[in-house]
């Protein structure tokens, strides 16, 4: 297994390492974008990018993690674009740098947390997606976000307390003075009420916009959303965006799973363990359905620059890499 640093870009400020695949034929099949999981740089948290694109790459796919400006060791450009129009833009300029250099023309994006709405993002509105992995994302503009936080956090409490009630080890926190009792009563208080639970949850169903998840399954467009029960972004996704419906009808292209135990970052090695398989035998099983993948001769590949570049170069070492070595670079 190879990986290889790249300086690209418009403005050759973006820093990110391919992993190949360890027997390389180019062009290559579809390539996965790891996007960065909020501010955390392209290793990820607990490096569990670095472990996901070498499992991907043992998979025979390319894998490609790189910073969004701004983050890492990619510069920030002076430009006066929103963060999604920037980020966007620069996922592009990271599919035309694998365009040239690999002759890929199909792409799946993933990330977690603000990488999982890229991701989403780059679903909706490219042609040259044909997958994504997100993993606790939102998918809901911050206005309904904001809303929707504050009975999710009240969720997360009482499945909390309901879970160690009978815990031990709790009940010995609670007598020594250990836990927040004011966490404690107020998630008491609204599990007592249920006219009050229920009430956000009602609000958010009756007022829910046109379902992202109509929208994205309306593309041909294989995903993947991953869910760890300890993260706001599940409690989000059942008050906001659930549509039972829909994902009866959307089974053939759509997958949503939950990994109970684990926090928003899978921050416990299990954790890791349980997403890394999760998402390589998704990967396993799409990757057997090529006609779900759109033909590769329908996208012309272009450089970077936007310049046309032929199907059938070779993989070289260019001004466009830093750094080459044998499975080191973090």
């Amino acid at each position: 297994m190879r990986e290889r640093a790249f300086c690209f870009g418009q403005h050759r400020n973006l820093v990110g390492i391919v992993t190949e695949p360890p027997d390389l034929v180019l062009p290559v099949g579809p390539a996965v974008l790891i996007l960065n999981a909020g501010l955390l740089h392209r290793v990820g948290p607990q490096r569990l990018h670095v472990k996901l694109a070498r499992r991907i790459a043992e998979l025979g796919l390319l894998a490609f993690r790189f910073d969004l400006s701004g983050i890492g060791d990619s510069l920030s450009p002076p430009n006066d674009q929103t963060f999604v129009e920037r980020s966007a833009d620069e996922i592009k300029q990271a599919m035309h740098l694998l365009e040239e250099q690999y002759g890929t023309t199909r792409f799946i994006p993933m990330g977690i947390c603000t990488g999982a709405d890229l991701a989403a993002y780059m679903a909706l509105h490219d042609p040259r997606v044909v997958g994504m992995v997100g993993i606790n994302g939102s998918y809901v503009d911050n206005e309904r976000e904001e809303r929707l936080l504050r009975e999710a956090d009240a969720r997360i409490q009482r499945r909390y307390y309901r879970t160690h009630l009978l815990d031990i080890s709790s009940w010995k926190r609670a007598l020594t003075g250990r836990s927040n009792f004011r966490n404690i009563f107020r998630a008491a208080r609204t599990w007592c009420r249920p006219g009050r639970r229920n009430s956000s949850s009602q609000t958010s169903t009756t007022s829910r916009p046109p379902s992202f998840l109509r929208q994205l399954t309306a593309q041909p467009v294989e995903s993947l959303l991953v869910y760890s029960d300890g993260s706001t972004a599940f409690d989000i996704f059942e008050l906001g965006l659930n549509d039972p419906e829909l994902r009866r009808r959307a089974t053939d292209r759509l997958q949503i799973t939950v990994i109970r135990n684990c926090d928003h970052i899978f921050t416990r090695l299990e954790s890791q363990f349980t997403l890394i398989d999760t998402v390589i035998k998704w990967l396993a099983t799409k990757r057997l359905k090529g006609s779900h993948y759109s033909d590769p001769g329908q996208n012309e590949a272009r450089s970077w620059n936007g310049k046309p570049q032929s199907s059938g170069h070779v993989c070289r070492v260019d001004a466009n890499v830093c750094v080459s070595a044998e499975g080191e670079d973090e």
